[in-house]
């Protein structure tokens, strides 16, 4: 089974890394200069504010919204107080208010949320991870063989890092000596003292220390291995960066590197062009015919699986299996191309026999073994429900090279050209009774626009006589279907419609009610002439160019 790793560098505002296992995409991360990636970034920041209902407080590094630091994410070096017991203290006691803090982005801000943040740094090298404020040694869980875990440690157990100071050994780490992972350890232990003493130059001052490494240095330092033939660059620029990254990590790999010179896109001479459209788009078809469903949300994922039509019970349990197999290996796939993370919940299709269902989860648990995210897969409920939690390495393909729809502002639909009138309608009658408006003029998308004046123009007619109003509907592209501008002119003087009887609580006891006599009528507004033409078939307005 062929693997390659393919680079398209010529667009330096969209560079996009894709790796193929014989020709189907695995693995697809993309970057835009439009959208700021923070995650794995250290700053020097400042504690705005504590909230011991939360156990945490939230810190201003420099970013449009302060990030928010859990107090298990606090490290003993930043506490004000040394306690004297291994039991922590509570957050007000260990921090204060302005206080400057290290923190490292763990999880890029989402929404209304902000960044997730750590004092607990940590730096990736190629063979292991630098905690410069613990001094435990590990091996990754990725390495699950526990001879190959005895070997790694006896292996770490001869590195010497500086006091105070531990590293996590790598799942790249295999087959590689001693003196390699010496000299990553020595570079990540230059990078740590740069940032440090960059932090005590100026410790009033918060902002950007470190900046994690561009795509190409983290694609290749973090998801290149031995069983990738070759890595295909098209950009002579990038080239020369990946040679370096080589140099640094991977000497004797150099070779693997290619320079594609063709014309035609280096992702449609792979023809994989189809392959990375389709992971936009919310449905994903299954060989069988079945569907995947994928909606994401702020709070979780949702993947809900479909299947064609079927006849007779024991031919629906069968092809629900089948689906559902399908699906699982499918997941995993879809999660890792869409980088998609947090929560996520999964709808199989119902099976009744126990066997199916447990025969499914583990399909999915090995699926997802080669996910470098941390994650926790749960087991497959009764009602065909499974729940799992990844981690969130790179921003949404959502995220990336989209806006939020000026029409439905994000939610996916639109309210209807008839819900906006009536709505639109109630809120001009109770502005028009609460207050006296001479002229109210009002904005909206043209076909909304044209649909009001022809379907509701009666009901106009009946505001502007009970309250003596104009009323103006204008057309204009720049409103949007889910906004309008409403401009409400107030009258000087006595309220018309308030003067009529009708609107005055009437009163048995009183002589002057009684005396009063008929009501008077209702005032009618005089429209002028050039007013009625107003109630003539609308027309749109041509666009302008």
């Amino acid at each position: 089974m062929s693997k390659q790793m393919l680079i398209n560098a010529t667009r330096p505002q969209n560079i996009r890394v894709a790796i193929l296992s014989s020709g189907v995409l695995e693995t697809y991360i993309e970057e835009t200069q439009d959208r700021f990636r923070s995650r794995g970034n250290i700053y020097l920041g400042k504690v705005s504010s504590v909230q011991p209902a939360l156990e945490a407080c939230f810190v201003d590094y420099g970013s449009n919204r302060h990030g928010f630091l859990p107090m298990d994410e606090i490290v003993p070096s930043c506490w004000i107080v040394k306690p004297k017991d291994a039991k922590a203290p509570r957050i007000e006691q260990a921090i204060k208010p302005q206080q400057s803090i290290l923190v490292q982005v763990t999880k890029e801000p989402l929404g209304e949320k902000g960044a997730r943040l750590t004092s607990e740094v940590s730096l990736a090298g190629r063979y292991l991870v630098l905690m410069p404020f613990s001094d435990k040694r590990g091996v990754s869980r990725k390495i699950e063989d526990q001879e190959m875990r005895k070997q790694l440690l006896e292996m770490g157990a001869n590195l010497n890092p500086p006091k105070g100071m531990g590293f996590i050994l790598r799942t790249a780490v295999r087959n590689q000596t001693r003196r390699t992972l010496a000299r990553d350890l020595n570079y990540l232990v230059r990078i740590w003292k740069d940032i440090t003493s960059r932090a005590r130059k100026n410790p009033q001052q918060t902002g950007l220390l470190y900046p994690e490494a561009d795509i190409v240095q983290r694609m290749l330092r973090d998801y290149f291995t031995n069983d990738i033939e070759q890595v295909w660059i098209d950009d002579p620029s990038t080239m020369e960066r990946a040679r370096s990254v080589f140099k640094l990590f991977i000497p004797r790999k150099i070779h693997k590197l290619k320079m594609y010179t063709e014309k035609t896109p280096i992702f449609s001479a792979f023809g994989i062009e189809e392959q990375i459209e389709s992971i936009h788009s919310r449905k994903v078809h299954l060989p069988s015919g079945g569907t995947l469903i994928i909606e994401q949300t702020e709070a979780l994922v949702s993947v809900d699986v479909n299947s064609g039509k079927t006849k007779g019970q024991k031919m629906q349990e069968d092809l629900a299996y089948q689906t559902n197999l399908e699906a699982a290996s499918e997941v995993a796939r879809q999660l890792r191309l869409r980088n998609l993370g947090g929560i996520v919940v999964i709808d199989f299709i119902d099976m009744q026999e126990t066997k199916h269902r447990t025969v499914v989860e583990r399909t999915l648990r090995d699926a997802m073994r080669s996910d470098k995210a941390r994650h926790q897969i749960g087991k497959i409920t009764a009602f065909g429900l499974c729940t799992l939690t990844r981690q969130q390495l790179d921003q949404s393909i959502r995220l990336i090279g989209y806006r939020e729809c000026p029409h439905c502002m994000g939610d996916g639909v639109i309210r209807s050209n008839d819900t906006i009138a009536l709505h639109m309608l109630r809120s001009i009658q109770a502005k028009l009774v609460d207050k006296n408006i001479e002229k109210v003029r009002i904005g909206l998308q043209p076909e909304i626009a044209d649909y009001i004046q022809n379907r509701y123009r009666s009901d106009l007619l009946v505001l502007e006589r009970e309250f003596n109003t104009m009323i103006e509907i204008s057309a204009s592209f720049q409103n949007n279907f889910s906004s309008k501008q409403i401009e409400y002119i107030e009258r000087k003087g006595p309220h018309p419609a308030l003067e009529s009887n009708n609107h005055t609580p009437s009163n048995s006891n009183s002589t002057q009610a009684k005396d009063s006599g008929p009501p008077p009528s209702k005032p009618v507004a005089c429209l002028p002439r050039n007013r009625r033409r107003r109630h003539k078939p609308y027309r749109k307005p041509k666009e302008e160019v």
